[in-house]
């Protein structure tokens, strides 16, 4: 049986040192492809974070341990092969034995101590590197998807939006997502005006309003009346990992502009006159609008038209106006007279899930736009759009440039007059109140530095202004939701998602873990060419105590006797101590005998080479060749300084 070590024994680490190599390599090309994984991964990560922190760590403890091992033999396979070569003290042998079983051997000198807990603590660097490299992080992933959004499609028998409502109106669908009505000034004229009357934030540049539902989603600043979408619908097979969607919707940019008209001939008739009595008067608000439209509706209160407060509204097929009256305590609002624009518009429609917030920001606006009313090209409205027709037809547009408005714009329109007929009462105006908060708000906001300076009556038109803009916000919201959630009336758009997802490690660490794996590819190169493949390498392994017991037996009488020697010089006998110096700087080497290797203590320096009968034989210092002729292998003696004889020894051959 051969004495040298095997193939197994010389390239064990090797497919080890392959797998760390392919997955730091991974790791690499990963991270500069920015991969990311989403759907099961990430919930998993999500979910079980101790359970995937424990196994990151076996994991990361196996591929540096994978590392280590091969560094570990490479440096048992150097240093067995020096041990060949040259005496070393036994200090030395075990400062190596220490290094390759990672333990700290206190009994070491101080300076072998230090090394060897230095290289020790660096033998634990590859795991805890591995660790930084494979731990999942969260982080994003761009997923392209679709949202359903509303769409107003053919409705000739009026079902849902394509209808005219009055007061009475009131079609409420009730769900787990709140409640949805082609009515919204009817069903919730509370809740448009509470936002109406915050139209003008007092602290901040962004205006926070809620969505009309349950979904909890709140507007950054205007809705446009888009973004319905929002918590009502979900986003195909990503749903539970979106953290933000963004989506481009068609809607309307209303605009309005108001002035003071002192000539306008909005106002009161009174009708009955209760005064004194239990009873309230009974006024009719009244008057011809500017276009030529006339409008009326009875009000009633007490205390005259004190508390009283009226809007008009109406539709022409190029604007909207609006005409407002206020009484003696919302004499602010009195001869306020507004004009409306539907501007067909692009939105962009950016909805943050976690934190629920929906931001719409304009993307082009005009007559290249398409309107989202079907009814801007049908019956009454044919003239005031292209619509589908060619554009020879269209009469309105290529005489003025601009398309008409349909059903949709003019019951938004007339919503806001149906909202002063809703919210009469007796001691006070509701909407009056809610017009008076929203220009209360923008005084403080101007005096914040939040709106530019303007005058007081400018300031006043300006929140009207905002607070028309707010009401019909919300009207065009609430009905592109009743689509949804109604008539289920909707179209797929594309989408893009930003969607949890996890990474494997942080650059630095996957970095370092190449560089490392990199370093050990350079060792395991660099050694085997160093030592021809290990191709000399024994089989014995001065770590096995059962080898380094034998293999120094084999010679105990002549190591026993240079023992002996190095005692008797002074330092007295050996009292098993592990921290004993004289002990530690003993020499020691590995030598062969045929197919066996031995332990001899001493160094080159103590043995000299003898031939007899033509063959090679090794003795030490004041051994005479009769000696080891005629003596035989006497009991270990430490009294004595008797010559033990030495039998022949294979001299090493140069190379590996």
């Amino acid at each position: 049986m051969s004495s040298l070590a095997g193939p197994w024994t010389r390239y064990a680490h090797v497919p080890g040192l392959a797998i760390t190599t392919i997955i730091s390599i991974v790791l690499v090309g990963l991270e500069w492809n920015n991969v990311s994984s989403t759907g099961r991964v990430y919930e998993i990560v999500v979910r079980d974070r101790t359970g995937v922190q424990i196994f990151i760590q076996v994991v990361a403890y196996l591929l540096g341990l994978t590392q280590v091992a091969l560094l570990m033999t490479c440096l048992s396979n150097a240093s067995r092969l020096y041990l060949e070569r040259h005496s070393i003290t036994l200090d030395q042998l075990q400062f190596w034995n220490s290094m390759l079983n990672r333990r700290i051997d206190w009994n070491l000198p101080m300076s072998l101590l230090g090394m060897s807990a230095v290289f020790i603590a660096v033998t634990f660097g590859p795991a805890a590197i591995w660790v930084g490299a494979i731990t999942p992080i969260e982080t994003t992933a761009l997923h392209h998807t679709t949202v359903s959004t509303s769409v107003y499609s053919s409705d000739p028998l009026g079902e849902f939006w394509n209808y005219t409502y009055g007061v009475t109106d009131n079609n409420v669908t009730y769900n787990d997502f709140g409640s949805f009505t082609y009515s919204p000034i009817t069903h919730r004229s509370g809740q448009l005006l509470n936002t109406a009357a915050a139209a003008v934030a007092t602290n901040s540049t962004t205006n926070k309003h809620s969505k009309n539902d349950l979904t909890q989603y709140t507007y950054l600043n205007r809705s446009y009346g888009v973004g319905a979408a929002a918590g009502l619908t979900i986003l195909p097979g990503i749903d539970k990992h979106v953290q933000s969607y963004n989506y481009t919707e068609i809607g309307y940019k209303a605009s309005v502009n108001c002035i003071k008209n002192s000539s306008t001939l909005w106002g009161w008739y009174l009708i009955n006159d209760n005064d004194g009595t239990a009873y309230p008067n009974v006024y009719l608000a009244n008057g011809t609008l500017p276009g030529g439209a006339l409008d009326y509706y009875a009000q009633v209160s007490f205390e005259k038209t004190r508390y009283l407060t009226s809007i008009s509204a109406h539709m022409n097929r190029d604007a909207g106006v609006i005409v407002m009256a206020g009484g003696e305590n919302y004499q602010q609002l009195n001869q306020t007279q507004c004009s409306i624009d539907f501007v067909p518009t692009e939105f962009m429609v950016a909805v943050d899930v976690r934190q629920k917030f929906i931001n719409v920001t304009t993307l082009r606006n005009g007559t290249n736009v398409r309107d989202m009313d079907p009814t801007t090209n049908h019956e009454f409205f044919q003239y005031w759009g292209c619509g589908t027709k060619s554009k020879d037809d269209c009469w309105y547009y290529n005489n003025t440039g601009r398309r008409g408005n349909g059903l949709i714009a003019a019951q938004a329109s007339q919503g806001l007059k149906i909202i002063t007929q809703i919210n009469t009462s007796l001691y006070t105006s509701v909407v009056g109140d809610a017009f008076y908060a929203s220009i209360n708000n923008t005084l403080l906001a101007q005096k914040h530095g939040l709106v530019d300076p303007m005058t007081e009556t400018d300031a006043q038109l300006y929140a009207i202004s905002r607070s028309f803009e707010s009401l019909l916000d919300d009207y065009l919201a609430d009905i592109s939701s009743a689509q949804i959630m109604i008539a289920n009336d909707t179209q797929e758009v594309p989408a893009t998602a930003i969607v949890g997802a996890v990474k494997f490690g942080q650059k630095t660490w996957i970095y370092a873990a190449l560089i490392i794996n990199f370093f050990m590819v350079w060792v395991f190169v660099f050694e085997f060419f160093r030592t021809n493949r290990w191709r000399q390498l024994l089989r014995f392994d001065y770590r096995d105590i059962k080898s380094l017991i034998i293999a120094s037996s084999l010679r105990g009488a002549q190591n026993a006797q240079h023992v002996n020697a190095e005692y008797m010089k002074g330092a007295g006998e050996w009292a098993a101590d592990a921290s004993d110096r004289t002990a530690g700087a003993l020499k020691v080497r590995l030598a062969r005998e045929g197919l066996k290797p031995v332990i001899l203590l001493g160094s080159m320096e103590d043995e000299q080479p003898l031939r007899t009968f033509g063959s090679e034989t090794t003795a030490y210092k004041g051994v005479s060749t009769e000696d080891e002729a005629s003596a035989e292998s006497p009991p270990l003696d430490f009294a004595s300084n008797k010559t033990f004889p030495r039998p022949h020894i294979q001299e090493r051959r140069s190379d590996y």
